[in-house]
């Protein structure tokens, strides 16, 4: 007779609706139960319908963090310049504090191209990078091409650039990937013209190509600055100080204003973050970098204005001894992402003090250091693991990527 854990194994339905339940590090590791279940997991079906299941509440619980280091080449005689990233876990359901840094190797993404230049942007597991065949072929369009990936399963796509008509310094691109609305990803790029014309191309994943009118030239507000947009809810929002809030309808194809807060007219205002979190967009507006008391705003879902989500006094963290302002007269701080969570108790800042990053927890003042020995930070990405592979490919032409992207343990 077969026992109880037989049974189970051998029942498909029932594996597959157990594992659909559990977290992508611990699928991972059923593959290498047997055959059989290796098989059930790689199904593109079972990807997508267990990135379905996570999607439904996106909440990251990691940061990514470029990092570029140099490397001597004995092959070469030369230094060679290496891309990578940090993974920094703010919300560990392990408990163990801190989590351990692991180091995502982006250069494996390369193929046929030598230089990733930067990592773009994230969305829902996928990121998504910029590749020349050198660091000066960088303001030649043909040089130049996009990488879609996610590191988890170690697939991506390449994405050529798509017209001479962009130029590459005055480009950004933007991920988007919604899996609850669809299994496949788009990227919109922006590139600002003279005038209040601006041209976008998109491409899509399901077709594999950019829009047939590549290079569609739509009317937008004057003087916006395309690099430091915010993608939620179905469109990419920039903040215009003193002025109205703008935003990109992805679906309508079109530039709107909204209100910003009343705070945001002030003279003395500046930003000091602006991101998203489980679908909220979130602002933080100072009067001086080394304000310690602050407002997070929130924009409503219906777009009518803004309201005070939380408010923050970081004058409640410890200055003795071993406290993150220990030794500071004058701290400094930047704010790396605001955490968001159905679960209030888990919702977090996330910042850097000096070289240290450390979650601060909204709802009980409390911390935790995630790094002791961070360089700064200038642009970090929020960070989870899915399983989606739609639109992702392991080859690239006649070339294949070798190098597993994998995630490694801290180096």
């Amino acid at each position: 007779m077969h026992n109880s854990v037989d049974v189970v194994a051998e029942n498909t339905d029932l594996v597959t609706e157990i594992l659909l339940r559990l977290p992508v590090k611990h699928v991972l590791q059923c593959k290498c139960v047997c055959k059989k279940w290796r098989a059930l997991i790689t199904d593109p079906k079972f990807y997508y319908s267990h990135t379905l299941r996570l999607c439904d509440k996106p909440y990251p619980n990691c940061l990514l963090i470029p990092k570029f280091t140099r490397r001597f080449d004995e092959e070469t005689s030369k230094w060679k310049q290496e891309f990578k990233a940090q993974i920094i876990t703010f919300l560990n359901y392990d408990d163990v504090n801190p989590a351990p840094i692991r180091i995502l190797n982006l250069d494996s993404l390369n193929g046929p191209f030598t230089h990733i230049s930067l990592l773009l942007h994230s969305s829902n597991g996928l990121i998504l990078c910029q590749a020349s065949r050198s660091y000066v072929a960088r303001r030649v369009p043909q040089h130049c091409r996009y990488y879609v990936c996610n590191p988890t399963i170690s697939c991506f796509a390449v994405l050529d650039y798509p017209s001479e008509k962009f130029s590459t310094f005055t480009s950004m691109p933007y991920l988007v990937f919604e899996p609850l609305s669809s299994p496949f990803f788009k990227v919109i790029l922006f590139n600002g013209l003279d005038g209040n014309d601006h041209r976008i191309a998109v491409y899509s994943s399901e077709t594999n190509s950019w829009n047939d009118e590549v290079g569609i030239c739509i009317p937008a507000p004057p003087n916006l600055d395309f690099k430091h947009g915010v993608y939620c809810n179905g469109a990419i929002h920039w903040y215009t100080l003193g002025e109205e809030f703008v935003y990109f309808d992805v679906q309508r194809f079109c530039f709107n204003a909204l209100p910003g807060p009343v705070s945001a007219n002030s003279d003395n205002a500046c930003v000091k973050y602006f991101g998203e979190s489980g679908g909220h967009l979130h602002l933080i507006l100072v009067n001086s970098d080394e304000s310690l008391e602050f407002d997070i705003w929130e924009l409503k879902q219906d777009y009518t204005g803004w309201t005070v989500r939380y408010h923050v006094d970081l004058n409640r963290m410890a200055r003795g001894q071993g406290g993150p302002f220990s030794g500071h007269i004058n701290p400094s701080f930047s704010v790396l992402y605001v955490a968001r969570h159905s679960t209030e108790k888990n919702s977090m800042l996330v910042l850097q003090i000096d070289s240290q990053i450390i979650s601060y927890n909204l709802m009980d003042d409390s911390t935790r250091f995630l790094c002791y020995d961070a360089a700064e930070v200038t642009k970090s990405f929020p960070y989870l693991q899915t399983l989606s592979c739609a639109g992702l490919e392991y080859r690239v032409g006649e070339h294949t990527l070798r190098s597993k992207l994998l995630i490694s343990a801290n180096e």
